[in-house]
């Protein structure tokens, strides 16, 4: 059965979540990869995507 795009963008967006929480608990990309059985690479990828929002949410706009 072929996935459809919006069944796609759903798992990855429930993935993106997943992976937030765990870097929210402090876990590294190492152990994010393996619980999430993804490559450690998109991992790191998303924790240093997941620092910039960090930071623009800490920094005042004004």
């Amino acid at each position: 059965m072929k996935m459809t795009e919006e069944l796609k963008r759903s798992k990855l967006i429930l993935r993106i979540g997943r992976a937030r929480r765990l870097y929210d608990a402090g876990k590294n990309a190492e152990e994010i990869a393996a619980v999430m059985r993804e490559p450690i690479a998109l991992m790191e990828k998303w924790i240093n995507n997941f620092k910039i929002i960090d930071e623009k949410r800490r920094t005042p706009n004004g």
